[in-house]
């Protein structure tokens, strides 16, 4: 069955599911935000990188019979760090995700390591094995999604709406002209 053998019951639903779907990236996007605000005001300390690198993988897909090809850039950074005596490692660098389709973004992280191969590095200060060093992503990621998310969910609320309204009484009564 084609979308255009849909019915306006069905465009309904979808677009009941496309605004349930848009609200709950909304939400998570939301949540983010709000985590990792919060974290960029934790205590800092100075730690040590371990290990940095950013790995390339290429990702091959098919679409129409023409192959496309799509060079992620990943970094990954472990660094050790010390609290009130206690040393800790992590390899969290942010509370999003890191990777990216632009080598010069990935690059960014690798500026956030100093010459004497230090980073600053933010802790919780209740649970000081929980840390980042990158707190804040770059700001229009949030708001693309954020802003994207509430056009879909409009749309999607806008569908069932629509189709809500429309769907009660199809029949057409034939007026009696006598």
């Amino acid at each position: 069955m084609g979308i255009e053998q849909w019915s306006e019951n069905e465009y309904k639903w979808v677009g009941l599911l496309i605004f349930g779907a848009a609200l709950m990236i909304f939400i998570y996007t939301f949540h983010l935000k709000t985590v990792t605000e919060r974290q960029s005001k934790w205590p800092t300390v100075v730690g040590q990188v371990v290990e940095f690198r950013v790995d390339k993988e290429v990702r091959v897909s098919k679409s129409n019979g023409r192959r496309r090809e799509t060079t992620i850039w990943t970094p990954y950074c472990t660094y050790s760090y010390e609290v009130d005596g206690v040393s800790y490692t992590s390899d969290k660098i942010s509370e999003f995700d890191t990777s990216t389709s632009s080598p010069n973004e990935a690059d960014i992280y690798r500026r956030l390591i100093n010459d004497d191969n230090q980073v600053t590095v933010y802790y919780n200060l209740k649970y000081p094995s929980d840390a980042v060093i990158r707190p804040l992503p770059n700001l229009i990621t949030i708001w693309v999604f954020l802003v994207g998310s509430a056009l879909t969910g409009l749309f999607g609320l806008t569908l069932f709406l629509l189709c809500l309204g429309s769907g009660h009484n199809n029949q057409v009564e034939e007026a009696d002209y006598y």
